[in-house]
């Protein structure tokens, strides 16, 4: 029932119908997801980086908004592009890495998606969502490929809420490795579209 290219066997006429959810493309709520407008829009428990003897982010729990993670500390990997957030994790247990409060419709599904690569091979981040301080769905682990960039989401209900303060945590408190990169941030109502067709047996 959920196969896109499904084989059926009908003995008399019988409609099929397909239902696909989606987050449209401009359905995105989230203010510089990308990062392109640099390091604002959203919060963090992390620091911004205040440099060392490894670059910018030698010291754990900290972050920097770059196009290439290696800029940020001679360990970390090439994977020049756009503006991304790049992040040496921290030891601290559930500090927020990156969150943003959204005006949100009540009783609405929303689709939180983002993409994560390691930029160090050692000890690959542990992830998880959360809206309004709930963790969405179970932890997702980062391959440790370098600038392979992943994309995690989950969905969530608005239930009777009207905003939500959404947030990526890192549950790896490993001080070694454990450091990464976030691009393209999004969050939006599913969109629902349905069409059907009628297989006639004559």
């Amino acid at each position: 029932p959920t196969s896109l290219s499904p084989e059926v066997f009908v003995s008399s006429t019988t409609t099929f119908t397909l239902t696909a959810n989606g987050q449209g493309a401009t359905n995105n709520i989230i203010v510089n997801g990308d990062f392109e407008q640099g390091d604002v829009g959203f919060t963090s428990d992390y620091i911004p980086g205040t440099g060392g003897p490894w670059g910018l982010l030698s010291n754990e729990g900290e972050y920097a908004i770059s196009t290439n993670p290696i800029l940020t500390h001679t360990n970390f990997a090439d994977c020049p592009g756009s503006n991304m957030m790049v992040v040496n994790g921290s030891t601290t247990p559930g500090a927020n890495i990156w969150c943003q409060t959204v005006v949100v419709d009540p009783n609405t599904t929303y689709e939180f998606s983002a993409w994560l690569t390691s930029v160090n091979a050692s000890n690959p981040a542990v992830l998880q969502f959360s809206v309004n301080g709930i963790l969405l769905g179970s932890p997702f682990s980062l391959s440790s490929s370098l600038c392979s960039w992943e994309n995690f989401f989950e969905t969530w209900n608005s239930g009777g809420s009207t905003s939500a303060e959404i947030c990526i945590t890192n549950q790896n408190t490993v001080a070694s490795g454990n450091d990464f990169a976030i691009d393209d941030i999004s969050f939006g109502p599913v969109c629902s579209g349905t069409d059907e067709v009628t297989v006639t047996v004559v």
